[in-house]
């Protein structure tokens, strides 16, 4: 997938999907956390080299309406998508919703990728993708 998107035009279209893949990654807790937030790094050997998995997760104390505003990832949210992954990194240069798996009142599911600048000098751009789990 990585080899096609180097030519993609920014920002992608709304309604561009990637295509699935079915792969499972091992994952392993790192000593690299704080008490708010826990990370831990994936093994997928059906990964390309060098592609590096990653999870985190944490928790946010707000309302219901303030946490719909700030990480809602359903697809009716497309459009300002790109503004609100901003609010967390400034660094962020593009970024849609790939994909709603569950939307309820009380959970929602999606895939999320973004694109941000370069970390420093030596490096290139750099694109995550991103399985948001949010519970009500």
């Amino acid at each position: 997938m990585h080899a096609r998107m180097r030519g993609a035009k920014l920002p992608l279209p709304v309604d561009f999907t990637p295509p699935n893949a079915d792969t499972t990654a091992q994952w392993k807790r790192l000593a690299v956390h704080t008490k708010d937030q826990l990370v831990y790094r994936g093994a997928d050997e059906e990964a390309p080299p060098g592609l590096h998995t990653w999870c985190a997760v944490t928790e946010v104390q707000a309302t219901i309406d303030e946490v719909d505003n700030l990480f809602r990832s359903d697809a009716s949210r497309s459009v300002g998508f790109i503004e609100s992954a901003q609010l967390f990194d400034r660094n962020v240069l593009d970024a849609t919703i790939v994909h709603t798996l569950e939307d309820t009142p009380a959970a929602s599911l999606g895939v999320q990728w973004l694109l941000t600048r370069p970390m420093g000098t030596f490096s290139s751009l750099r694109d995550w993708c991103l399985l948001t789990v949010q519970t009500h």
